[in-house]
């Protein structure tokens, strides 16, 4: 009875919801930008300095990478970000617990393959213009377009319960992505945590991996954070400013509404419909991508140069 009750429990765990697959996914993008800011942040405040740190950011970020990823798959048995999130990585075997292997396909996956994928960006930014560079353009795009495909397919297998992982890459593995049922067992005491050297370490790793974890949910409150300001401003780009209707009619057809002049190289801005002098449109464009009378956005490719005399 114990067995058949244990095995039913068992079925009916609930697995991860896809929002928190993808939240875990977000999170672990988001950690090469976050070092790059940082790198930025050191280059400007001495560049000689850390003049090699801007140069071999990708490189030093793969070692920094790869070790935290290989302490929480050796400790937690899953990614830094799947951590966050109380996931863990689970074998579909005997034993669900990470082989050596599992842990290694784990680590490229996590750590290799991301790193290459930024290089092969980087190669066919820098080719484009090349003939080769094009092809090379194009069969980049096809291969992004066709994993894009095959996580898509992935996701939906996983939502219609066909397959127990979301990823083609656990897949690959036989590995799949479930909650975690390690329990915190940190009921000893400071003096305690000193007492040994081994309690000591255990002590300043439990230290760090709450705080990196504490660190990510920063990175994260300041991505919604920025996210929610560039949303604002676009909106508040949509409602502009009324315009100062009295000044405005108070000039001929033939006046500049900038200069209050009479209009040379007439042009007309298409987002209002104003006829302005060309040099006093283009340069109220560049400094303040408006248009200066509805302030509503405005480009330069939207000036129509007119001939009234023709």
């Amino acid at each position: 009875m114990a067995e058949k009750a244990a095995h039913i429990t068992s079925s009916l765990q609930a697995k991860p919801s896809i929002f928190e697959l993808i939240a875990q996914e977000s999170l672990s993008g988001l950690l090469y930008p976050s070092f790059k800011i940082i790198v930025q942040f050191l280059e400007s405040s001495n560049s000689q300095r850390y003049q090699w740190l801007s140069e071999w950011n990708e490189e030093v970020f793969l070692g920094i990478n790869g070790l935290l990823q290989l302490h929480y798959l050796n400790t937690k048995g899953a990614s830094f970000s799947e951590s966050f999130y109380g996931l863990c990585r689970e074998h579909h075997g005997e034993n669900p617990r990470l082989s050596d292997k599992a842990k290694y396909w784990s680590l490229f996956c996590l750590v290799v393959l991301p790193y290459l994928s930024r290089k092969m960006e980087k190669y066919v930014v820098k080719f484009e213009n090349l003939k080769v560079g094009k092809a090379a353009i194009v069969c980049h795009k096809v291969s992004v377009a066709s994993w894009q495909c095959v996580s898509l397919v992935q996701y939906l297998r996983y939502l219609t319960g066909r397959v127990s992982a979301h990823s083609p890459l656990l897949s690959v593995a036989n590995l799949s992505l479930q909650y975690s049922t390690e329990q915190d067992s940190h009921s000893y005491t400071w003096r305690e945590g000193f007492s040994s050297p081994r309690a000591c370490a255990r002590l300043v790793s439990d230290g760090l991996t709450h705080g990196l974890q504490l660190a990510a949910f920063f990175l994260q409150c300041l991505q919604w954070y920025h996210s929610d300001q560039l949303s604002h401003d676009k909106l508040s780009n949509l409602i502009p400013h009324p315009p100062v209707a009295e000044e405005i009619n108070m000039l001929s057809p033939a006046q500049c509404p900038v200069c209050k002049e009479p209009c040379r190289i007439e042009t007309v801005l298409m987002t209002s419909g104003y006829v302005f002098c060309y040099r006093c449109i283009r340069e109220a464009i560049i400094s303040r991508q408006r248009c200066p009378v509805t302030n509503l956005p405005a480009t330069l490719d939207e000036l129509i140069r007119l001939y009234p005399n023709k």
